[in-house]
């Protein structure tokens, strides 16, 4: 990578716009709903709406000393690497697309949040609209790379948030798996709040909730299985 591509990159991501701030604030506010951070233990506990879980079996043997406590913006950073190595304008070959490798359903659901889409005729226009601009920004991306100025990295962190906003939500429906499985191993991973929207976001959420339930391991179109995402995190206690 250049030098001059490098200083764009780092041009480009000091230059968060307002509205990914706010982005940031209400994600923030998000996942302090569901992880808590005691003073003295660093203890995760999962918040649902107000009562803290006394359920949850914690692996044995798993002291404070193992754990981490990662920022959002960490957690981010983590996942740009081992998704694009930190390339914002990149295409891979099953067209996944920026820093997050995020792909056409990931650009639908995100675009589905942005307008409030609940009902079929309005996710149908939003799919819609979302296929259109993802099918432009890969075109451009793939035309003149870092030369870009569709999708900036700004937007793209943007982006990300809320899609890690759409996972928690469904990881926490009609059954609350992070409740269920934050910080128990039911199949040989140790299972955390950041490793369940990290494999969410390999695989979706639905192959997560799978794993969970069955132990069967799921794997990207790339052959990654989900459980090599669950592991980058966990020892990782994700700080609101």
């Amino acid at each position: 990578m250049s030098i001059i591509l490098k200083a764009g990159i780092i041009t480009s991501l000091t230059l968060v716009s307002i509205n990914t701030i706010r982005t940031e604030f209400i994600l923030r506010n998000e996942l302090a709903r569901i992880v808590h951070k005691e003073v003295t233990t660093i203890k995760p506990v999962v918040n649902n709406i107000t009562n803290h879980i006394t359920n949850i079996t914690v692996v044995p043997n798993t002291t404070t000393d193992t754990k981490k406590s990662i920022t959002l913006e960490e957690y981010r950073a983590k996942i740009s690497f081992r998704e694009s190595s930190n390339r914002p304008y990149i295409v891979n070959q099953l067209g996944y697309l920026g820093l997050f490798q995020l792909g056409l359903l990931a650009f639908q659901d995100i675009e589905a949040e942005k307008r409030n889409a609940r009902s079929p005729k309005a996710k149908a226009k939003a799919h819609k609209e979302a296929k259109i601009k993802y099918n432009k920004i890969k075109k451009d991306f793939i035309a003149n790379g870092s030369n870009s100025k569709l999708w900036p990295v700004a937007e793209q962190i943007k982006d990300m948030n809320i899609l890690i906003k759409i996972n928690i939500r469904y990881l926490t429906g009609n059954r609350d798996y992070i409740e269920e499985y934050n910080w128990t191993n039911p199949h040989g991973v140790l299972i955390t709040v950041p490793g369940l929207l990290a494999a969410s976001h390999l695989c979706g959420h639905s192959a997560v909730k799978k794993y969970l339930s069955t132990g069967i391991v799921s794997k990207d179109g790339n052959g990654v299985p989900i459980t090599s995402y669950l592991k980058m995190f966990e020892n990782n206690v994700l700080r609101s």
